[in-house]
């Protein structure tokens, strides 16, 4: 969780919500540079009660830490003020969740898991992001 907060606060200067979000999420793909490692760690966590638990746990403290990020997305009507912040920053984890573990269990399929990552990304943001002007 300390490398999530320390992105997060690198992060603070970023001029918009989209760009601050995705400088977040490429920093922490960045991390899973080795295939092979990040493949035993992740399912090391799935036949372990115990790791999946504290892991459980880095997912609820990860989430809570997007939170006030959308909130002032919300704020800055940058993000759609109807959505709630908490279910917000669930989707957001799920995709980088499911982006990590596609490209751990489908490395024939996804070969990039940072460009697949912000491909989702940009599909979210138009159903969440407000539109500004001049785009469609």
């Amino acid at each position: 969780m300390e490398t999530v907060h320390q992105v997060i606060s690198l992060t603070s200067g970023f001029p918009g919500m989209k760009e601050r979000l995705q400088a977040i999420f490429k920093e922490l793909i960045g991390f899973e540079k080795n295939r092979d490692l990040a493949k035993v760690v992740y399912f090391e966590l799935f036949h372990s009660p115990v790791l999946m638990e504290q892991e459980g746990k880095q997912v609820k403290d990860f989430q809570a830490a997007l939170v006030p990020i959308m909130e002032e997305g919300m704020a800055k009507k940058e993000l759609k003020g109807h959505m709630k912040p908490e279910s917000l920053s669930s989707l957001l984890i799920s995709v980088y969740f499911q982006t990590v573990i596609s490209w751990l269990s489908f490395p024939d399929q996804v070969e990039n898991p940072l460009s697949v990552f912000l491909d989702r990304f940009e599909m979210i943001w138009e159903g969440i992001g407000v539109q500004q002007r001049g785009e469609r």
